[in-house]
């Protein structure tokens, strides 16, 4: 079942949009905004696997919308707008589909079903043997094995490999969950670490954990995932000291 949010500035809107999800039992709606900021915070709270996104919200658009939650959550987005001209930037941010107002049920659960496949094949894909990252305005094919870690960088995630920095749009919650199986490790909230990568890890005073890598980068855990990085370690071929 997909976990979808709306947001849309219009109650009459948000209303019809969550009766026309309810009515396709494969959805799910855990939630409704009326403002970009309050979808924002919705969206980087519930992280739903579909947004229904308005276009022209008060407070900003719809791909501003995007644009901020996606180094974060990684969730599909159907764009809706009253203006028929919005369809093309609406591709251009990587939505799932376009549909116009007055949203047209048939239409919708079209999206929906476009949004259930996609969702699908992402779920099934295996790990990745690279990544795609840029710099300088061009893109460098990047092996997993490579990477030394990942951060959150604003809209963006930075990939570290071999001392160079490149951008990708990927969330880091989309990033995490297809390297995992690699032996990547997310230590803290914006940083997922290749562990293979790794010389030795210790424990802090605070009850965190710093892990140095081979390049010499030293990066700490939060201290919420301590327990889940004990157990981890204890199992791991990694010098550990603590």
């Amino acid at each position: 079942m997909l976990r979808a949010v709306i947001v849309d500035d219009e109650p009459l809107a948000r209303e019809m949009l969550g009766r026309l999800c309810t009515d396709r039992r494969q959805v799910d709606v855990v939630g409704a905004a009326a403002s970009g900021q309050d979808a924002i915070d919705l969206i980087t709270r519930s992280r739903p696997d579909i947004v229904l996104m308005d276009v022209e919200l008060g407070d900003m658009t719809g791909y501003d919308v995007l644009r901020a939650v996606r180094a974060e959550v990684d969730t599909l987005a159907i764009m809706v707008s009253g203006h028929n001209d919005r369809a093309s930037l609406a591709f251009d941010a990587e939505a799932v589909d376009f549909v116009s107002k007055p949203v047209d049920g048939t239409r919708l659960h079209c999206a929906l079903e476009r949004a259930a496949h996609r969702w699908s094949q992402m779920r099934r894909s295996a790990p990745p043997d690279a990544l795609i990252g840029e710099r300088a305005h061009r893109l460098h094919i990047i092996a997993a094995a490579e990477l030394d870690f990942l951060e959150v960088d604003g809209n963006y995630v930075t990939l570290h490999a071999g001392g160079e920095r490149y951008l990708t749009r990927q969330s880091l919650t989309a990033l995490e969950e297809s390297l995992e199986p690699q032996g990547f490790l997310r230590i803290e909230r914006s940083l997922l670490v290749n562990l293979r990568q790794v010389c030795f890890a210790e424990r802090t005073e605070r009850g965190t954990y710093a892990f140095t890598l081979k390049r010499g980068q030293r990066l700490v855990s939060s201290r919420e995932r301590s327990p889940a990085i004990a157990r981890l370690l204890r199992g791991a071929k990694l010098q550990f000291s603590g």
